[in-house]
């Protein structure tokens, strides 16, 4: 780990105020943001979605779409969150050099951010928030590999302590990991991160870098995150693959949508809300995240 690097839990870097978007947005408190991903039945990128393509349902409900914004009119701050323990040594060479290309490709000078966080036993930022490039590959290069693992750690103090308070109400959050998907010493459980990640609107992409594939445990625990949050799981993990995953989803984030809403009879008590967004037409296909927590802030 770089000297310099801080705990990650008591980390309070020093924000700057982040560069607004094209679009204006006006925030309510029960306004609900949605990000989600629109291909046809073979899986390519739809662009010019409209609102009067799409319905949307909270906990069966339909609802009112307010606004509809493309990827260019929403600031994207991601956290790449890489598994530095000792069971990744092997492939972390890899791991280093396509985590450092697919930065160099996603993060729009002015516009985006990332950060880059490790994790073995414990949790660390090593380079927060920036649209500087050259910075966050410098902090990737100056990673090694040991240690156990607090994965479920490594997600929840990252959402809480950092991409929360990155860049205002209205960007899109997206969290990137690469692990094995095995913890031996979080002290956060992974219920309890998965519902941070749902409750605040934060996507999760997923690379398992266990070479086998044998751990079914693992491999769910590392879907689930993906799942949850409307992101993707890629397995089995071949390093010389890592390129192609990192594509994917640099292409998935350059063709996102957001959808806004306010729900009827919001009600901030905590409860979990399903969401569902239905094409009106056919040939849609639509990837989102499962609903939110109903508090007053959660996007």
């Amino acid at each position: 780990m770089a000297a310099c690097a801080a705990s990650l839990a008591a980390q309070t870097p020093v924000q700057k105020k982040p560069t607004p978007p094209n679009t204006t947005f006006v925030r309510h408190v029960n306004e609900v943001n949605i990000v989600f991903a629109a291909t046809n039945k073979h899986g390519k990128y739809l662009t010019g979605i409209k609102p009067a393509y799409l319905k949307v349902y909270d906990n069966n409900k339909l609802q009112k779409i307010k606004q509809l914004f493309t990827e260019n009119d929403v600031p994207l701050r991601l956290a790449l969150v890489l598994d530095t323990s000792t069971s990744v040594q092997v492939r972390f060479h890899f791991e280093q050099q396509a985590a450092i290309s697919f930065l160099e490709t996603i993060v729009r000078k002015g516009l985006d951010k990332a950060m880059v966080v490790a994790f073995d036993t414990r949790v660390t930022v090593e380079q927060p928030m920036t649209d500087n490039v050259h910075q966050l590959a410098h902090a990737i290069r100056g990673l090694s590999a040991n240690g156990g693992t607090a994965l479920y750690d490594a997600v929840y103090y990252t959402i809480r302590n950092e991409l929360l308070k990155s860049g205002g109400p209205h960007v899109r959050r997206v969290m990137v990991i690469i692990s094995d998907g095995a913890d031996d010493a979080s002290t956060v459980s992974l219920d309890r991160a998965l519902k941070l990640a749902e409750s605040t609107g934060v996507v999760i992409f997923a690379i398992s870098t266990d070479p086998t594939g044998i751990d079914a445990h693992n491999d769910e625990v590392m879907n689930s995150f993906a799942a949850a949050t409307g992101g993707l799981f890629f397995f089995p993990f071949r390093a010389n693959a890592l390129g192609r995953m990192f594509t994917k989803i640099s292409y998935e984030l350059r063709h996102e949508y957001v959808v806004t809403y306010e729900p009827n009879n919001f009600v901030p008590n905590g409860a979990f809300h399903r969401v569902r967004i239905e094409p009106k037409f056919g040939g849609i296909r639509i990837r989102a995240r499962r609903g939110y927590f109903a508090s007053l802030i959660r996007n």
